[in-house]
């Protein structure tokens, strides 16, 4: 998490004003960085908003168990051009169905699905179901090992 944590504070700092994001967390359920009354919408990377990821960013603690659907469907939810999905893919896979499911909705915003497996040694799992999202979604999959970063 540290490590996914302070890659995200990078990406953020990164983004020019003209750009626009959002960050979904999730656990058994998903939150979003919200800004007053803007639920539902990608925010302006301005100075005030990245100030405000920032600060979201780094009161999040992992807890609980992981359902990526949710979480999914409400980066979906934005219909951003890119969404990043940070996860270390542990249980429970995504089904087939699953798949379809997103990549449906993935299709009707345009939006591209890049995924990002974070666990400690070799791949645990090739990527499987997590490599299958980005594939489906014109994306890319990228493993890293984190053994040597904490």
């Amino acid at each position: 998490m540290r490590f996914a944590r302070s890659e995200l504070l990078k990406s953020i700092a990164s983004l020019a004003e003209k750009n626009q994001f959002q960050i979904v967390f999730y656990n058994e359920s998903p939150g979003s960085l919200s800004n007053g009354g803007s639920g539902g919408r990608l925010l302006a990377a301005n100075d005030i908003n990245k100030e405000k990821a920032s600060r979201f960013v780094k009161a999040i603690k992992p807890s609980g168990g992981t359902e990526h659907i949710p979480g999914l469907k409400m980066g979906l939810s934005y219909a951003p051009d890119v969404l990043f999905f940070l996860t270390d893919a542990a249980e429970p896979s995504l089904s087939e169905s699953q798949l379809v499911e997103i990549q449906n909705r993935a299709d009707r915003s345009s939006t591209t699905i890049h995924t990002i497996q974070f666990n400690r040694g070799p791949a645990p799992n090739d990527g499987t179901w997590i490599r299958e999202l980005a594939e489906r979604n014109r994306g890319t999959y990228r493993y890293i090992d984190i053994s040597g970063l904490e």
